[in-house]
């Protein structure tokens, strides 16, 4: 492992301890498995991150996301500790 990839690694670690484990008691190690999965659903689909211009990591780079106008709705992860903002259809 390279010293740029283990600081990739940290950073990460210490985005899912901030984000999620510091907020959230852990039973055991299916339920941290449970929890865990949703979170990488969020932080790859859903949260933007500042490296990549507040853009998701599986977002698609050629497309620029643009207001549809209307609503906007918020759905729920983890019970309303992770938090997603969406345009409504």
């Amino acid at each position: 492992m390279t010293a740029h990839s283990n600081s990739i690694c940290e950073r990460f670690v210490g985005t899912a301890r901030r984000e999620l484990l510091d907020h959230l008691l852990i039973f055991s190690a299916r339920h941290l498995e449970a929890i865990f999965k949703e979170f990488l659903v969020h932080y790859h689909h859903a949260r933007p991150h500042q490296g990549l211009d507040q853009r998701c990591p599986d977002a698609d780079p050629g497309v620029v996301p643009l207001p549809v106008g209307g609503k906007i709705v918020r759905c729920d992860r983890l019970g309303g500790l992770l938090r997603e903002y969406s345009w409504a259809p």
